[in-house]
């Protein structure tokens, strides 16, 4: 996604609805996306970064 200067953010992010929590490199992050995130991160097994962004889209589709 590519959003030009000064355009809102978006709340739709892939599968999940809900406010946004952070953007990053122009993707809209909604608070349930960032806690699947940290949730990810911090349990087990420990995954590499490959690893945890293949997760993390797999689950929000």
């Amino acid at each position: 996604m590519v959003d030009g200067a000064g355009a809102p953010p978006r709340t739709d992010g892939a599968g999940m609805t809900g406010a946004v929590e952070c953007r990053y490199h122009g993707r809209d992050f909604t608070v349930a996306e960032m806690a699947l995130l940290r949730e990810l991160i911090a349990g087990p097994p420990a995954l590499s970064r490959h690893a945890l962004s293949k997760e993390f889209c797999r689950r929000i589709g």
